[in-house]
């Protein structure tokens, strides 16, 4: 499994949420505890800290998404979707390393010709990236 048994997933992912929520609070002007609830209730209404839609299910009323005084729909995805998942992404590359033995011990089955498969329960499009 990749996520926290080769690496931690939890150190990554809580760096980029931090920095994500507080980039976005202060571009929508909705507190983080209020953030933090919402989109975190749609996160676990689909099991997922991931989930592709959360923001827009848990924002779209409350910025009133492509209504008529509100933000258009392309506007709310390149300056609040995009940016706050490509926030997570680079938390990723920052702060996603192996535990302890885990980079050794890969080279070493390798050098023995042993195979190695990984697997996950991480939807495809994180567990490729």
């Amino acid at each position: 499994d990749m996520d926290n048994t080769l690496a931690s997933h939890g150190h990554y992912f809580s760096e980029g949420i931090k920095k994500a929520m507080s980039e976005l609070s202060a571009k929508t002007r909705i507190s983080e505890p209020e953030l933090y609830k919402s989109i975190g209730q749609q996160m676990e209404n689909y099991r997922s800290h991931d989930y592709p839609w959360s923001l827009e299910i848990a924002l779209k009323d409350r910025l009133k998404v492509g209504e008529p005084g509100g933000i258009s729909v392309a506007k709310f995805h390149s300056e609040i979707v995009r940016p706050f998942w490509k926030t997570i992404d680079q938390a990723l590359l920052d702060h996603h390393r192996p535990y302890p033995g885990v980079v050794e011990t890969l080279a070493e089955l390798k050098a023995r010709n042993i195979p190695v498969v990984a697997l996950s329960d991480a939807p495809a499009f994180v567990g490729l990236h």
